[in-house]
């Protein structure tokens, strides 16, 4: 059981870093902002991971905050 946890959040590590992270968007780059924002996994902690990176990224730029169009669980 315990490999099987480790093999999935494996799996979701490599899935988050193959794309581009909020850190890279900084410099103010749309088309990677544009990139990040289509990244956007289905479901699972890979997506509380990825909202809590949008939200902060949002936050950081003053950026208006499209990281959860419609998605009322979104919770930020």
């Amino acid at each position: 059981m315990n490999i099987l946890l480790l093999a999935s959040t494996l799996m979701l590590a490599l899935r988050a870093s193959a794309a581009p992270q909020p850190e890279a968007v900084a410099k103010g780059e749309d088309h990677l902002w544009k990139r990040f924002l289509a990244s956007r996994p289905a479901d699972g902690p890979a997506l509380e991971l990825w909202r809590r990176q949008c939200h902060a990224t949002c936050d950081d730029q003053g950026r208006e905050c499209t990281c959860c169009p419609g998605d009322a669980g979104c919770g930020f």
